[in-house]
């Protein structure tokens, strides 16, 4: 489940039910009896009264903006999760967050009503007639990706309203104003973006590239020479072994390069979700690759911290 997914569907009416089917598929909300407690990281703790209403993985805050039936869907497939993670369960975002504070927080209040509205629902197959593995996440990125746990299997598909062709205007994560959707990565998990203020890069460094996804199609997939620039300064990794700019202009010229100018850019997409290919109108002509493949050698030979974090990506050019 995506959770501001869920909200974006809770602000345009769907229920509870209807948003945990939406990311879970074949599957019914049942009312089974909860245990009393649950065997966490840091001890045993009453589950629906405690255990639950700590669970700190989205702002109650929602509620007031027309996601209340996303609280409640989140809220069953906390429970769910719990109930299937194998015990103790850690109270990290490795498992699911839990926060003491949350506990009794006035702050927090319609998140605890939703764990009472919803007391005792789980999510269950319909294909085992048991409990699922409700996997979530902040963002996906528009695109669902299916996966398989205690024999329950989940759909893939556009979360939007529109299939495919509603993304990325119509994603329900970005009509919940998801900050991770549709974004540029140009820092570290530590904030730090290595001196760079932006993700955009200039003509030289996106045909440096270029002409380095032209030396690893040409050459037998070597990227022995590809290392970013600044993997040294931005990772502290030895690049003593890596080309300069202009080395990798001289070895793509052996390859339909150099490239030194890019005019256009145009991104095709598959229907499960990820970018199948990438084309570029260059000085050397038309270059296409496989979304594969430039995202491979983009992450590794892209300055400072910019990458792609996902197989389905768009790039513009202005």
């Amino acid at each position: 489940m995506s959770q501001y997914g869920a909200f974006g569907r809770a602000k345009a009416g769907q229920s509870a039910e209807e948003i945990l089917r939406a990311y879970y598929g074949d599957v019914r909300i049942e009312t089974r009896e909860s245990p009393a407690t649950i065997s966490t990281t840091i001890g045993t703790l009453p589950f629906e009264d405690n255990y639950l209403k700590g669970i700190a993985e989205m702002p109650s805050s929602w509620s007031d903006e027309g996601g209340y039936e996303a609280l409640k869907a989140q809220a069953i497939a906390a429970r769910t999760y719990a109930l299937t993670a194998g015990k103790p369960i850690c109270i990290t975002e490795s498992c699911q967050v839990y926060s003491s504070s949350k506990v009794a927080n006035p702050a927090a209040s319609r998140w605890h009503q939703a764990v009472s509205d919803t007391r005792n629902k789980v999510i269950v197959s319909n294909q085992t007639g048991n409990l699922i593995s409700s996997w979530y996440a902040s963002t996906a990125g528009g695109y669902i990706l299916s996966y398989s746990s205690l024999g329950h299997s989940t759909p893939g598909f556009w979360d939007t309203p529109r299939g495919r062709d509603g993304w990325t205007d119509d994603a329900w994560e970005k009509k919940a104003s998801s900050p991770w959707f549709y974004k540029a990565w140009y820092r570290k998990r530590s904030g730090d973006a290595c001196g760079r203020s932006h993700p955009w890069l200039t003509q030289e460094e996106f045909s440096d590239i270029l002409n380095s996804l032209l030396i690893y199609k040409g050459n037998s997939g070597d990227v022995s020479h590809l290392s970013s620039l600044d993997a040294k300064s931005c990772f502290g990794k030895d690049i003593s072994e890596t080309w300069d700019m202009g080395k990798v202009r001289e070895e793509a010229g052996k390859y339909g390069g150099p490239i030194s100018k890019i005019d256009s850019v145009s991104v095709v997409y598959s229907n499960d979700g990820y970018t199948q290919q990438v084309s570029f109108g260059t000085d050397k002509g038309t270059k296409t690759f496989s979304g594969e493949d430039f995202k491979y050698i983009f992450n590794l030979r892209a300055p400072a911290a910019i990458g792609l974090k996902s197989s389905l990506f768009n790039l513009m050019k202005k």
